[in-house]
Order: structure tokens, then C-alpha cells, then sequence
């Protein structure tokens, strides 16, 4: 239940009298979209922050992995925003600059596939040619990857 002249996304207080959030939610609810198109409403805004918000620990969380975020611009965990799939569509959520520009385009079914895939890679377990496939399918979406997609200068002969 939210409390008159508290902050509808920390509950901390309002940072003046006829606002709805403190002084940090509202500068979050007014960042810029730069995307044309993909622009999202305050209320949109604002309940995706309350869902990342951790009353406990006084901080934002990111929606995919959970890490605390910071509010230091360009930092890695950095609080974004995306977009769960890549139209507006799809629903806004709040991460780290870091795992924002990992998912890209992704909807959060690919990304959730990917990730897994990677990282099995990674640990020396993984299948490079199946992940090699997951990677180039997002090429250009609506039509699948050719050879020539997944070619590399050195294998084009140059």
C-alpha cells in the first residue's frame, strides 16, 4: 500500500509536494528514450522500477540477474532500460548497461537460450558450432542465415 507524500516506486519522500516520486525516481521516470518509437509512458516507467526496486537493500535490482545496480553513468551496472523484446511491445525492463548491450535485440527467450550457450562455451563444455548458430540467426531477423553470414575475411580468401 503506498503512503501519501512517499515515493510510488522506493516509498521514500517525495521531493516536493505535488510530485509522485523522490528525486531519484523521477530523474529515472524522465530519462530520454532515444529509440524513435520505442518511447514508454511514466506509469509504464515507474512500475517497472518498482518491480526492480529492493526495499531491503535500498537499491534497484537488475530484472534478468538480480545484481545490485549503480547509479554511475557508464558504469557496468548501470541502470538501463529494455525493451524485453525488440519492439515496444514487449514490455520494458530494468537492467545493467552490461547485460543490456549482451541481449541487444533479443526477445528474452533468445536471450535466455544464449546465455546458457555461452557460458557452456566459455567453461570449454559447449557445442561452438550450435552457439556459432545462435548468434548468426539474429543477423538480420525475418530470414535465415546463409554461408556468406557467417563468413570471416580470413575464410573469404582475403
Amino acid at each position: 500500500m503506498k503512503r501519501d507524500g512517499f515515493c510510488l516506486v522506493c516509498e521514500d519522500p517525495r521531493h516536493h509536494a505535488c510530485a509522485v516520486c523522490c528525486r531519484r525516481c523521477q530523474d529515472l521516470v524522465e530519462r530520454v528514450e532515444t529509440r524513435v518509437g520505442l518511447a514508454f509512458s511514466a506509469g509504464t516507467i515507474r512500475e517497472a522500477l518498482r518491480r526492480s526496486w529492493d526495499g531491503e537493500a535500498r537499491c534497484f535490482r537488475c530484472e534478468y540477474t538480480g545484481i545490485k545496480l549503480s547509479d554511475v553513468q557508464h558504469h557496468p551496472a548501470e541502470l538501463v532500460f529494455d525493451h524485453a523484446g525488440p519492439t515496444k511491445s514487449d514490455g520494458l525492463r530494468i537492467t545493467a548497461r552490461l547485460i543490456n548491450c549482451i541481449k541487444t535485440t533479443l526477445s528474452e527467450a533468445e536471450f535466455y537460450e544464449l546465455v546458457p550457450a555461452l557460458a557452456s562455451v566459455l567453461a570449454g563444455e559447449g557445442d561452438r558450432d550450435a552457439l556459432e548458430k545462435l548468434v548468426y540467426a539474429h543477423v538480420q531477423r525475418g530470414r535465415t542465415p546463409t554461408a556468406e553470414d557467417c563468413e570471416t575475411p580470413d575464410s573469404q580468401g582475403s
